[in-house]
C-alpha cells in the first residue's frame, strides 16, 4: 500500500488541507529556549500558506521535545486558522 495525500472528505462544509512540517529550528539563550517550526499549508486550490509556529519557555531543567513540538504546532494552527 503506498500512501498518497488527497483532499478526499465526506462533506463539501470541510475545507480540506495538507500539512507539511519544513524545519524545526531551536534558539537557546541563558535561561530561555524558543522553538520555531516552519509549517506549509496546502489548500485544494494549489494555494500555499507558510506559518513559523512558536513556542517560548522558561528552561528550568531540561524541555521536552514532544510537548514544546505540540505547543509550536498549536500556535502555527491557531495561526493559520485566522487567516481563513
Amino acid at each position: 500500500m503506498v500512501y498518497s495525500p488527497s483532499f478526499v472528505f465526506p462533506a463539501d462544509s470541510l475545507i480540506p488541507v495538507i500539512v507539511s512540517i519544513k524545519n524545526i529550528d531551536w534558539i537557546f539563550n541563558e535561561t530561555k529556549a524558543t522553538m520555531n517550526v516552519n509549517i506549509e499549508y496546502k489548500l485544494q486550490n494549489d494555494k500555499i500558506i507558510t506559518i513559523v509556529g512558536t513556542h517560548k519557555y522558561k528552561i528550568f531543567f531540561a524541555g521536552t521535545k514532544s510537548g514544546n513540538l505540540r505547543k509550536a504546532l498549536k500556535d502555527g494552527h491557531k495561526q493559520f486558522l485566522s487567516t481563513l
